[in-house]
């Protein structure tokens, strides 16, 4: 009886030339798992008594960690390759300049093409006015509260009477995306 299994390969998404990761393999792999987010979180130290992260990250079982490893290399060596969970790792950039300087110049290029590219202009516009320190003024972190009630799910209900004054900006529709390419 003939065996119905399928094996993969993960050579196609390396550019021939040079063996690195094909551009089209991290947006493609970004679009499937990665995550533009914001979080806002309550701190004692700070003057506005809130602070504002921003993490891009691609999340993978733990077998696929040389890969992140990859996709780290491909960006320069920045961020972290981390182990969040047992069974996870997770390749992270959090850094302002990082993410103006090699994560956006990539997708500005290399175009997302689901509902992730929505998050990923939301996520820019924030990162931009924290660029801006625009996350140290009262009116700077509201603006970002209102994007950020419109980026991935949402804001929790503590954000929600934290923040009474939150109207989410509208959120860019994106219409369905060609795929450019098979990686």
């Amino acid at each position: 009886m003939a065996s119905h299994s399928r094996y993969y390969s993960t050579s196609h998404v390396r550019n021939t030339n040079n063996n690195k990761l094909n551009p089209f393999f991290i947006t493609g792999i970004t679009d499937a798992e990665g995550t533009f987010s914001c979080i806002i979180r309550k701190s004692v130290g700070h003057r506005l008594g809130w602070r504002v992260e921003v993490i891009y990250q691609i999340g993978l079982h733990k077998k696929d960690l040389e890969l992140l490893k990859e996709i780290q290399a491909f960006y320069g060596g920045i961020g972290l390759v981390t182990k969040p969970s047992k069974n996870m790792c997770a390749f992270r950039v959090s850094s302002l300049k990082e993410l103006s300087e090699k994560i956006f110049p990539h997708f500005d290029k290399y175009n997302l093409i689901t509902k992730k590219l929505a998050d990923y202009l939301l996520f820019k516009q924030i990162v931009t006015m924290m660029n801006q320190a625009l996350h140290l003024t009262e009116d700077g972190i509201q603006v970002i509260m209102n994007i950020r009630a419109s980026l991935n799910l949402g804001i929790s209900v503590a954000h929600k009477r934290a923040f009474p004054k939150t109207i989410p900006v509208k959120r860019p529709i994106i219409p369905k995306g060609k795929i450019p390419q098979p990686e």
